[in-house]
Formats: C-alpha cells, sequence, structure tokens
C-alpha cells in the first residue's frame, strides 16, 4: 500500500506486495529515482529504503483506515497524535467528520457543522499555513461535534425533541443564555405533549405538522418567551418551520 502524493489527502492507492519480491519493488523505485533526479544510489540502499517507506507508509494506512469507523468524541485526539504531520493529521480528521456527518436526514446541527466541512474541503491549500488553519478549523467542527453527545445529559434536554428544538432556539436567538434556552425548550415540547399534538405518527401528515406549527407559534407570544425576542406580530417568524421540521424527526421515538 502506497499514498499518492499527486492525489487528495485522503485517496489511497493499494499495491498487493509480496515480501519475496521486495528486490521487484525496489528496482521500480530505483527506475523511478534515477529518472527524476539521476541518483547513484546503490541498488541495496534503494532497497532498504523502500522498504522502509513501506513500513511507513502500511503504518499510517493501517491506523488511517481505523479512523473514520472510530467516532468523533471518544478518544479521537489521542489516534490523531499517532499520525506523523498536520496534513495526515488534517486528512485523517476529515475522513471521520465526513463520515460522521453523512447522514440521510441530518439534524439541523449537523446540517450546520456539515455546512462548515464543507467550507474547509473547498479551501483546502498545500503550504505549511494553509494545512495548520485547516487542520485548527477541522479541530474546531471536531470539538462541536463531540458536543452534541453531551450537550442533551447536560442541559436536562433528555425528551425527544428537545434538544432539537434547542438548537433551533439557539440559532435565532443567539443573545439568550444557554440556560434560558434549554427552560423553553422543554416548556415548549411539554406544551405539545400536553395537547396531544405529538403523538406518533403527527408528523406524517400536513394536518398534524400545521396543528403542532400553529400550537407552537401560539405558545410563542407567551411572556415567558420574550427575552427570545421573536417578533409576535409576524406570521411566519423565522424559527417556526425549522423548529416543526426538527421536532418531526423524533416523532415516534418516545
Amino acid at each position: 500500500m502506497v499514498l499518492d502524493p499527486g492525489a487528495d489527502a485522503t485517496t489511497v492507492h493499494f499495491i498487493e506486495f509480496d515480501p519475496a519480491k521486495q528486490d521487484d519493488f525496489g528496482g521500480i523505485y530505483v527506475a523511478h529515482r534515477r529518472r527524476q533526479r539521476g541518483s547513484r544510489d546503490t541498488y541495496g540502499e534503494l532497497s532498504a529504503k523502500t522498504q522502509e517507506l513501506i513500513r511507513e507508509n502500511t503504518a499510517f494506512l493501517d491506523l488511517a483506515q481505523s479512523l473514520p469507523v472510530f467516532r468523533i468524541g471518544e478518544d479521537y485526539v489521542g489516534r490523531l497524535d499517532e499520525l506523523p504531520t498536520p496534513a495526515d493529521k488534517a486528512a485523517a480528521l476529515e475522513a471521520m467528520l465526513t463520515a460522521e456527518l453523512a447522514e440521510d436526514d441530518p439534524s439541523f446541527l449537523h446540517r450546520q457543522l456539515g455546512e462548515r466541512l464543507q467550507q474547509v474541503k473547498e479551501r483546502k491549500g498545500a503550504g505549511d499555513a494553509a494545512i495548520a488553519r485547516r487542520l485548527r478549523e477541522l479541530e474546531e467542527i471536531a470539538a462541536a461535534t463531540a458536543a452534541t453527545r453531551q450537550e442533551p445529559e447536560r442541559l436536562g434536554l433528555t425528551q425527544p425533541g428537545e434538544y432539537g428544538l434547542f438548537t433551533i432556539l439557539r440559532a435565532h436567538a443567539p443573545g439568550a443564555t444557554e440556560s434560558y434556552l434549554a427552560e423553553c425548550a422543554r416548556r415548549m415540547v411539554a406544551h405539545l405533549r400536553g395537547n396531544r399534538l405529538l403523538a406518533p405518527g403527527w408528523s406524517n401528515s400536513i394536518g398534524g405538522r400545521m396543528r403542532v406549527e400553529q400550537s407552537l407559534l401560539a405558545e410563542s407570544w407567551n411572556p415567558t418567551y420574550e427575552q427570545l425576542g421573536f417578533d409576535r406580530d409576524a406570521e411566519d417568524p423565522p424559527f417556526l418551520k425549522p423548529a416543526v421540521s426538527e421536532l418531526a424527526k423524533s416523532d415516534g421515538t418516545g
């Protein structure tokens, strides 16, 4: 197995390697070196270098191939530290995040993180400064992704729909405190459940969605939610449809 330095950072080419034929592989390497630089390295020296290159790349590939299935939120930082260069770390972390955030119907928060990841991918650069910046941005996205596993329990938003609604409120009321937003999300979901609007299957019909939307809008007019800063005169405030869509993702889970 060898890495292709001219390809994308995550591109890997696989070559079946027979230790008994290592000198044949060394011969290929000799020919390549002589074509490129006219090197006078001896056959034995190049054969040894080839073996070292194979060992290094095999170790990297063994680790890199294991990373995408190693979920963000576990000891991914420790695993990344085993990689030799910032470019290797960035490539492996990008692969992990791509696998983590690839969902057919992502949550609002995962969709936001996925958009950030795509922006980082589109800004790839080859220089040391560009690689360092890319790695830093990927680490920030990974940290935010890991936080999504801890936040529901930390905020006490463990009932279906509560955490998803919280992420919508947070996006549309950035000036509100975290604890206040969490309380608002709990109250809104409790209101909908108390009125039997979140019965299993409610999101499968237009009527069910409309009832949830209208009830949620009316509930948001109460003084309890004043600090959210939503316009009470708006017939279709920006938070409303995303909130219903996010609640629909938890339909049937509780």
